[in-house]
């Protein structure tokens, strides 16, 4: 249970942060990661970190409860198959992915999700 409410803490901040910088600097994000898609080297160093992270998270917190704790881990599960998609597309196909993805109305409203899974998680700990 430690961990549990130490990863909503973290997590709870994370999203709560990078929620309101995707709503507040969309236009910023989209020229990065319209940067990032051109660099497929830089595509597998974060796809490689982001399976890494996402399998710790899931060999030590693989919870599926109806509370805040199956946040943590569909996280946990969506880094697992977003680094190891990220790995496996080619590299035109990684572009095309960025492309149908690097739009304004989507930074909207993944920030306004991130934002509002952040404050969920940090009204369950605190």
């Amino acid at each position: 249970m430690a961990l549990s409410i130490y990863l909503a803490e973290v997590f709870g901040w994370y999203l709560a942060i990078i929620g309101f910088i995707f709503l507040w600097k969309r236009g910023q994000l989209m020229g990065a990661v319209q940067d990032m898609a051109s660099r497929r080297s830089l595509v597998m160093v974060v796809s490689i970190v982001e399976l890494l992270a996402g399998l710790f998270l899931v060999v030590k917190h693989n919870l599926w409860v109806a509370d805040y704790r199956l946040v943590i881990t569909l996280i946990a599960w969506a880094a697992i198959i977003e680094g190891a998609a990220y790995l496996i597309m080619s590299p035109k196909d990684f572009s095309r992915w960025v492309k149908s993805f690097n739009k304004p109305n989507w930074y909207t409203g993944s920030g306004l999700i991130a934002l509002i899974l952040g404050i969920y998680l940090l009204i369950q700990v605190y």
